[in-house]
C-alpha cells in the first residue's frame, strides 16, 4: 500500500485538489493548468509519495518555498476577487499569513489550499503554460519557473515522474 504524505489521502484526492484549484483560479486552459500542477506534483514529491524533510526548501505536494509563499500570499491579498475565492474555498487568507507556524505549514497538511497557493503561484507568470500534451514543453517551462536553473531536476526526472505517477505512458512522450 502506498503511504501519502501533506494530508494527501490517494492519488485520486490531489488530482481532485487540482482540478478544484484550476476550476476555480483558472483564466485560460483549465486543462493546461492541470497537466501543470499535476506535473508539478509528481516530479515534485512523487505526487505526495515522497516526504521532503527540509521545511524551509519547500512545503506541500508542490514543494513551495518560503520566499515563493510569501510572494503569493501577497500578490492574493493585493486582489481582492483573490481573496473572495480563498474566503469562498475556505480559506480567510487574511488569516492566513506567510509567517512559519501559521499560513506556510498549512501547505504540509491541507491539499486543497497548497494546491490553490500553487496555481496562484504560477499564475504569477506571466508565460502561458505550454499544452497539456507538451511534455518537454512542461519540463522547460516547470524548469525555467519553478526548480530552477539551480534545482536539482532533470529532464529525465521530471519526464519519470509523471510516467510513473500520472497517467501518461512512454510512448506519450512527444519531444517538441
Amino acid at each position: 500500500m502506498t503511504k501519502y504524505y501533506y494530508g494527501v489521502t490517494d492519488r485520486s484526492n490531489i488530482a481532485q485538489c487540482v482540478d478544484r484549484a484550476c476550476y476555480e483560479l483558472s483564466t485560460s486552459s483549465i486543462t493546461n493548468a492541470k497537466a501543470m500542477l499535476m506535473a508539478t506534483a509528481a516530479a515534485e514529491t512523487g505526487m505526495c509519495t515522497t516526504l521532503d524533510q527540509c521545511f524551509k526548501e519547500g512545503a506541500g505536494p508542490s514543494q513551495i518555498d518560503t520566499v515563493r509563499y510569501g510572494d503569493v500570499i501577497r500578490y492574493i491579498n493585493k486582489r481582492q476577487h483573490l481573496v473572495d475565492i480563498f474566503g469562498k474555498n475556505g480559506f480567510d487568507i487574511e488569516q492566513i499569513s506567510y509567517i512559519y507556524d501559521k499560513g506556510y505549514a498549512i501547505l504540509n497538511y491541507s491539499p486543497m489550499f497548497a494546491c490553490f497557493i500553487t496555481r496562484v503561484a504560477y499564475m504569477m507568470i506571466p508565460e502561458p503554460f505550454p499544452s497539456h500534451d507538451d511534455y518537454m514543453g512542461q519540463y522547460r517551462y516547470w524548469k525555467k519557473y519553478w526548480n530552477s536553473t539551480l534545482g536539482k531536476g532533470t529532464a529525465r526526472h521530471f519526464l519519470s515522474s509523471i510516467t510513473t505517477h500520472i497517467d501518461i505512458t512512454a510512448s506519450n512522450l512527444i519531444k517538441k
